[in-house]
């Protein structure tokens, strides 16, 4: 799960204009990121939307990192799924949103997460 939500981290600090897509932090290694004392809270309020049993469309979860000024949402965005293997998952869709201190962008993107018959998630 760490691993997905690092995954996450990077897609939403690599979201922005077509320019900046490329690569937008080419060699600045002090560019503004998520400090992995972040990753947490936005596994938490995702989790808080997984583990609700039938949110309502625009749902909303918010967290903020008081120790480095970065904060963000998940909503839930609605109801989809995936079939792999011949079989047929129930998935969620969630919009991450986040907004970093030295950053004051907001950067977002939408991830589907289904559900394994073993009651996990995990992103597609």
């Amino acid at each position: 799960m760490k691993f997905c939500i690092a995954l996450l981290a990077a897609f939403l600090l690599l979201a922005g204009t077509a320019e900046a897509q490329i690569n937008p932090f080419k060699g600045n290694k002090s560019a503004p990121r998520l400090d992995d004392s972040d990753l947490p809270l936005l596994e938490q309020a995702g989790q808080k939307l997984l583990g609700h049993a039938a949110p309502a469309k625009g749902a909303r979860e918010s967290w903020t990192n008081d120790a480095t000024g970065n904060a963000g949402t998940v909503a839930y965005v609605g109801p989809t799924s995936r079939r792999v293997g011949g079989v047929t998952y129930a998935c969620r869709r969630l919009k991450y949103s986040v907004t970093l201190k030295l950053r004051p962008t907001p950067r977002t993107t939408t991830v589907a997460w289904c559900h394994l018959p073993d009651g996990t998630w995990k992103m597609n």
